[in-house]
């Protein structure tokens, strides 16, 4: 799972995000494709559900390979983490330990 970093304001203007980084200062406009993404990685974290997602709402699939879409999906992912615009949760592992008595 991922969750947005706690130094940035967001706001949609015409379908598209913009995002501030309060942190260092930036603005980061992002266009269609990465406004879905960010929308829906909170709930769709698996790279594949979501490039099938995103691969649903093109009407003209000419020419259109869901791996791309899978591949350009992580980039987008890993572009958004580098700029620490989002954060991934790490999952935390039960260890359970056995003990013969």
């Amino acid at each position: 799972m991922y969750t947005k970093s706690p130094d940035i304001i967001e706001n949609e203007i015409e379908n598209e995000i913009i995002i501030f980084d309060n942190k260092n200062k930036k603005y980061y406009m992002l266009n269609e494709i990465a406004t879905i993404i960010w929308k829906k990685i909170f709930d769709i974290s698996e790279t594949k559900i979501l490039a099938e997602y995103i691969y649903n709402l093109i009407d003209n699939k000419e020419n259109l390979n869901i791996k791309n879409i899978e591949d350009d999906v992580q980039s987008t992912i890993n572009t958004f983490i580098k700029n620490k615009l989002l954060l991934k949760e790490k999952n935390e592992l039960l260890n359970i330990s056995s003990e013969n008595n």
